[in-house]
């Protein structure tokens, strides 16, 4: 590929020296430097050099002959460039911009040019996703219009129909992390999906994001209280497909690691045996790895699977000590491949949270095996400060990290503190959701347990059970989980006999 590239290269640059100001062919000077730069990027080498001399190609270009293709070019340039930096951990936000305005450019010379604007979409869904950016919500709307008037322009355009799901599927998840409706947009999601399918059925990327909505919304059931059944099998039989179609993609086997895994989390939940999908998810995504094995989130799903199932032993007395040993060497390994990605800190999270529990256990724990399962999920809510259920799981851990400190004579206040800011973070945008309420009232019940007063320790288990009331009236299925916390309220102590 290289000394192709090469040659393409020095064929231009001969034919520029020759017949100066050769536009056409500076033009495909400037694809080729990108071509370049793409072919490096996909080998993890630093395209930066490339793509600054395909800049420098279009710049050769006359005002008067920069045309359609000249713009839709630059943007992809410009595109290519920011991509490359949001992988090294480098704002892309300049070069996201540039992009867009380039595609806006093109808009302006041919608009009825649907590729143009599938471009214009896809540049603004990815600065929209990009951490700092300032009007989130204003370029995915933006993306979703941009994907509509490509399909109003060519409505068999599958392409158009697959970049449209998923913009409307980001959006409805926009507006769901800050407790705004959100069902419209994933039901849009889900009608593009089968509207490609409907194109071409054969399509791996169609039934991967169609089952990955699906997904979302068994997620969403779940948490309403609803039956997520059907949803997950509709899930499973999309990702299914994906892989009859794609057999060598790792997208399909890790996306069903998914499905089996939810699944698990939902059965433990009900106190039922979570094993049989665990280890259906750790097969699934150990077979994704097989197939790309530097994937860092493939590395992150299956040491949450691996801690699942660890922690289904230790609620019942086993010992989770392998579980816990395979976990802690897959999280090592997506730690050491990206360790910018929230996630993979709050599995790590989880993952200390676990073997801390374990180590009190075995009455070996100390307050610095919380301290480090505290500072992991602290470093997630960093990196993704807008994910809610990152929140909820960090103010679930401080709640275990405060009743150990109770058992063990120590003081519990700061963790519940901690916790009840966190639950309240997250109630302060969606008010009713049933799993911070629980937070909320379980926190408050384990307050009551602190020292202080008695007519104050009364108010915060009355507060505590009020929620955990308006949780389980909203969400029935957190009974099992949320049982055991609905205690009797603080009395008084007569004190020691008269003499």
């Amino acid at each position: 590929m290289e000394p192709l590239l090469e040659k393409s290269i020095h064929a231009a640059r001969e034919a520029l020296a020759l017949a100066p100001p050769a536009d056409r062919v500076a033009l495909e000077l400037a694809i080729t430097h990108r071509l370049w730069a793409r072919y490096l990027q996909e080998r993890g080498q630093d395209p930066g050099e490339q793509l600054r001399l395909s800049i420098e190609a279009f710049e050769r270009l006359r005002p008067e002959e920069r045309d359609y293709a000249f713009h839709a070019n630059l943007g992809l340039t410009y595109q290519v460039w920011a991509d490359a930096e949001a992988e090294r951990g480098v704002d892309p936000l300049a070069h996201q911009g540039k992009a867009i305005d380039a595609y806006l450019a093109a808009i302006r010379v041919r608009e009825h040019q649907a590729d143009a604007w599938i471009n214009l979409g896809n540049a603004l869904r990815r600065r929209a996703s990009t951490p700092g950016a300032t009007d989130a919500a204003g370029d995915l709307t933006r993306a979703r219009d941009a994907l509509a008037k490509a399909l109003a322009l060519n409505p068999g355009n599958v392409v158009a129909c697959f970049r449209g799901a998923e913009i409307s599927e980001q959006l409805a998840r926009w507006r769901w992390s800050h407790g705004e409706p959100h069902e419209a947009d994933l039901e849009q999601a889900l009608a593009l999906f089968r509207q490609g399918l409907g194109i071409n059925a054969r399509l791996p990327p169609l039934h991967n994001g169609l089952g990955a909505a699906l997904l979302w919304q068994a997620e969403q059931r779940w948490e309403e209280g609803g039956d997520t059944a059907p949803l997950l099998q509709q899930a499973q039989a999309a990702f299914e497909e994906a892989r009859r179609l794609a057999p060598k993609q790792a997208y399909a086997h890790n996306n069903l690691g998914e499905v089996w895994l939810r699944r698990a989390t939902i059965q433990a939940a009900r106190g039922e045996d979570p094993r049989p999908s665990g280890r259906a998810a750790v097969e699934a995504y150990q077979q994704a790895l097989s197939l790309q094995e530097g994937d860092a989130d493939l590395w992150a799903n299956l040491g949450r699977a691996q801690t699942l199932l660890a922690t289904w032993s230790l609620e019942r007395g086993g010992d989770p000590g392998q579980e816990l040993s395979r976990a802690e060497s897959s999280l090592a390994r997506a730690s050491s491949l990206n360790a910018r990605q929230a996630h993979i800190w709050r599995n790590l999270g989880e993952l200390r949270a676990l073997k801390a529990r374990w180590l009190a256990r075995r009455d070996t724990v100390k307050d610095a095996d919380f301290e480090a399962a505290a500072e992991a999920f602290q470093q997630a809510l960093t990196l993704a400060p807008r994910r809610h259920d990152f929140r909820l799981e960090a103010a679930r851990f401080q709640l275990a990290w405060a009743e150990w400190r109770q058992r063990a004579g120590m003081d519990a206040g700061p963790s519940l503190a901690r916790g009840l800011t966190l639950a309240d973070e997250v109630l302060a945008v969606r008010p009713g959701w049933a799993r911070a309420l629980a937070l909320r009232g379980g926190l408050r019940v384990a307050l009551a347990d602190t020292p202080a007063a008695l007519e104050q320790r009364q108010a915060w288990h009355a507060e505590g059970q009020e929620a955990l009331r308006q949780a389980l009236a909203r969400n029935p299925l957190l009974e099992s989980e949320w049982r055991s916390r609905r205690g009797s309220a603080p009395e008084p102590v007569a004190g020691p006999p008269l003499p």
